[in-house]
């Protein structure tokens, strides 16, 4: 893999799993600064850019593994440049768009919460557990249709 489709690499992750869409933000457009506070607020409290940052590395990691042949000294140049704090001001332009000021402190009193605090325990947990149904449940839907392309394959209808 050259360098340069390492870095195509880089762009397409950003752009597929940060992206924004249609609907986005528009960059360098202000935002009031009581929601600037609210969702700077839920991302300390939700650990968000944590997140994020835990998103990036898992997918690197997957990506190391799937390209052996790619030196891991780019590997590592590549993970500081995926530093998603430099972000936040796009997060914030993000949540912004989508939520008002009182949505926001609405979610932040939510997160403080004891209710909140146990959504943010569980949810690795439970966004672990889906994963894994999902994948299942795919496997499982993915061999039906083998199985009915098998039985149609073996079994033609007359047609006429």
């Amino acid at each position: 893999m050259t360098i340069r489709r390492i870095a195509l690499f880089a762009l397409l992750l950003l752009f597929t799993n940060l992206a924004f869409g249609a609907e986005g933000p528009t960059p360098g457009s202000a935002v009031d600064p009581q929601k600037v506070i609210a969702i700077n607020e839920m991302l300390e409290i939700t650990g968000g850019m944590n997140l994020a940052n835990q998103m990036v590395s898992q997918m690197l990691e997957s990506e190391r593994k799937a390209h052996p042949e790619v030196d891991a000294a780019i590997w590592d140049k590549l993970a500081k440049k995926l530093d998603v704090n430099d972000l936040r001001g796009t997060f914030v332009e993000l949540y912004a768009h989508h939520f008002s000021t009182e949505d926001l402190q609405a979610l932040v009193a939510f997160y403080k919460s004891p209710a909140g605090q146990r959504m943010l325990k569980e949810m690795p947990g439970l966004m672990s557990e889906s994963m894994t149904l999902g994948r299942e449940w795919g496997r499982k839907k993915t061999q039906e249709l083998k199985d009915e392309l098998q039985f149609e394959q073996t079994h033609p209808t007359k047609r006429g």
